[in-house]
C-alpha cells in the first residue's frame, strides 16, 4: 500500500478527528470518500489508520459515543468490502481489511476477548463472502488474500467457515462453481502437526501475554468432510469435474476420515472423464481439444509416487523463456542428414565375450555352455 500525504486534506481531517472529538464530522467525510472514485484510494488508506490508532487506544471504543463509532467501524468494514469488486482499489482494499482484522485481533473491542486469543470470525466471513464471488475475480484479491492464508490462523478459520459459504453457491451457476473450486485447490488445508505447534510468527492475530491459539485438527476434518459432501451434491461436468478431481487428490483426501469411501467416485469418473481428451491425430489445430485438455494432467503428475515421473513434469513450474528458440536448424532437416549425424556419434564399446578371441573357436572355459543350451 501507499504512504499517506500528510498535507492532503484527508490526512489532516484524520489527524483532526484523533486529536478532537469536536471534529467527529470529518470521519463521516473521510467514509463517504470510500465511495468517490477520484479519492478512494487515499480514504482506504486514511481509513483503515483511523480505526487502527482507535483499535490500539481501546478506550476510544468503550467510550460515551461507542454506539456511533462502532457503527462507523462496521461501515468501514463494508465500504471496503465493496470495493473489492473494483478491480483498481481491490488490492488496497484487501490489505487494509487483514490489517484491520490482525489490529481487532491483538486489540478486541470485547472486553471478555481481551485476556485470550480472539480472532474477529465475523469479520473474516464479510471477506469470505466477497471473496467466493466472481465480482471480486481479480488477480489483486487473490493475490492478498493467499498471502495472508500463509498465517496458520486464518488458513484455519477459512477451512472452518467455508462450509457457510458453499451451501449459498448454487450449482447451477459452473461460472461461480469453477471459481470456488480454483479457490478450495489453491488454500492450503492446515496438518496436524502445523496445528500442533505453531510459532508465534505463523499466526496473524498473535499477542504476547495472551492464551495461545488451540485449534483442533479434528475440526479441520469435519469441515473438509462436508466441503467435499457439498462438491459432490454439484455433480460437477466436464472441465469442473476434472477441477473436482484434482482438489480430491491434492488436497482433500488427505484429510477425510475415511478417504477409501471416495473409492467410488473415482472409478465413477475413469468413465465419466477421459484421462487426455486431446485428439492428436486432428490436423485442424482448433479440432485437437487443446483447451479443455489444459495442463491439469502434467500438473497432478507432480505428485505422483514415482520420483522419475514428477521430475518429469516439473519443467511446467517454470518461467516461460524471455527470448524466442531459433527451430530453424531443426526444420531444416532430412533423414540423410539424421542418418548422417548419427554415424558419427561415439558409442561406448561393450564387451560381447568372456575372454579376448583368438580365433573362430570357442574359448576353452565353459561359460557360454553354462549359459545357453546350443542343443535346443
Amino acid at each position: 500500500m501507499e504512504k499517506i500525504d500528510p498535507d492532503s486534506p484527508l490526512a489532516i481531517a484524520a489527524q483532526e478527528f484523533l486529536e478532537s472529538r469536536k471534529h467527529s464530522q470529518n470521519l463521516t467525510h473521510i467514509l463517504d470518500a470510500l465511495d468517490d472514485e477520484d479519492t478512494a484510494s487515499e480514504a482506504i488508506l486514511v481509513s483503515s489508520m483511523i480505526f487502527i490508532e482507535l483499535l490500539k487506544r481501546r478506550t476510544s471504543l468503550v467510550s460515551e459515543h461507542v454506539a456511533w463509532l462502532r457503527d462507523n467501524y462496521n461501515l468501514v468494514w463494508e465500504k471496503l468490502a465493496n470495493l473489492l469488486t473494483k478491480e483498481d482499489f481491490c488490492e488496497d482494499a484487501t490489505n487494509a481489511l487483514f490489517v484491520l482484522l490482525a489490529e481487532e485481533g491483538k486489540f478486541p473491542i470485547d472486553s471478555q476477548s481481551k485476556r485470550t486469543y480472539y480472532f474477529p470470525e465475523k469479520k473474516f466471513q464479510i471477506i469470505l463472502e466477497k471473496y467466493f464471488s466472481v465480482d471480486a475475480n481479480f488477480p489483486g484479491v487473490h493475490n492478498q488474500f493467499d498471502e495472508f492464508t500463509n498465517y496458520i490462523d486464518v488458513a484455519y478459520y477459512f477451512w472452518v467457515n467455508v462450509p457457510k459459504i458453499l451451501e449459498k453457491i448454487p450449482k447451477s451457476n459452473e461460472k461461480l462453481v469453477s471459481l470456488t473450486l480454483d479457490i478450495l485447490r489453491r488454500i492450503p488445508i492446515p496438518s496436524e502437526e502445523e496445528l500442533c505447534d505453531i510459532s508465534d510468527d505463523l499466526m496473524l492475530c498473535f499477542t504476547k501475554n495472551k492464551a495461545r491459539f488451540k485449534p483442533n485438527y479434528e475440526t479441520v476434518q469435519k469441515c473438509v468432510q462436508n466441503i467435499w459432501s457439498t462438491v459432490l451434491r454439484w455433480n460437477c461436468q466436464n472441465i469442473n469435474h476434472k477441477k473436482t478431481l484434482v482438489l480430491l487428490l491434492e488436497a482433500v483426501m488427505p484429510h477425510l476420515f475415511k478417504p477409501t469411501l471416495t473409492m467410488d467416485y473415482l472409478m465413477d469418473s475413469l468413465n465419466a472423464v477421459p484421462a487426455d481428451p486431446f485428439n492428436e491425430d486432428e490436423n485442424n489445430p482448433y479440432k485437437t481439444n487443446a483447451i479443455e485438455s489444459s495442463l491439469w494432467e502434467l500438473e497432478s503428475l507432480q505428485n505422483h509416487m514415482l520420483p522419475k515421473v514428477s521430475r518429469a513434469v516439473s519443467f511446467i513450474n517454470n518461467p516461460l523463456p524471455n527470448t524466442e528458440c531459433d527451430f530453424l536448424a531443426l526444420l531444416d532437416g532430412s533423414l540423410d542428414k539424421m542418418f548422417e549425424k548419427e554415424s558419427k556419434k561415439k558409442i561406448e564399446k561393450a564387451s560381447l565375450t568372456f575372454e579376448k578371441p583368438t580365433s573362430l573357436a570357442l574359448p576353452r572355459t565353459n561359460y557360454f555352455q553354462e549359459m545357453f543350451d546350443l542343443a535346443a
